[in-house]
């Protein structure tokens, strides 16, 4: 089966696309929703002290996948890889592709005024670009415009 990694700045769709291109018995591994699992009250900019909880999931959730890649399903990494260096090593370290998804800004900020802690979400998106900027690379696969699959 396929891994695959779909990542972007906030907003970009990633949650959108894997919905779109997954298939019901899939794995998907995602910060926010592994949040939400544990407890956040927050779609995103979860709280603190959830943090350390939430990468722990998160990273127990990699490595499985990692050492023991399920052979009937596909897997759909959920991260934002700003940085080509960054998106080149997850793509090693789990033998998968790689989509990028990169809307334009304007298109990124207009979304992220739809969600609560707007200004938080659009210094994230230009904290992602500015990160992109400095490693950048072709995507292999984009998405210009992907509707989000939340409303915030």
């Amino acid at each position: 089966m396929t891994t695959r990694i779909v990542c972007g700045p906030p907003c970009s769709g990633k949650n959108y696309y894997v919905e779109q291109h997954r298939e019901p018995d899939d794995v998907v591994i995602d910060w926010d929703a592994i949040a939400v699992e544990l407890g956040s009250p927050k779609q995103h900019h979860h709280p603190k002290p959830m943090y350390d909880r939430i990468a722990a999931e998160y990273e127990r959730r990699l490595a499985q996948v990692e050492e023991d890649p399920p052979t009937d399903v596909d897997v759909w990494i959920i991260r934002g890889l700003a940085e080509h260096a960054e998106r080149k090593a997850w793509a090693t370290r789990f033998n998968a592709e790689v989509i990028t998804l990169t809307p334009p800004r304007d298109v990124l900020v207009q979304r992220a005024r739809e969600r609560p802690a707007s200004k938080l979400t659009v210094w994230s998106i230009d904290r992602w670009l500015e990160r992109a900027r400095r490693d950048p690379a072709p995507a292999v696969g984009t998405d210009p415009s992907p509707t989000p699959a939340t409303s915030w």
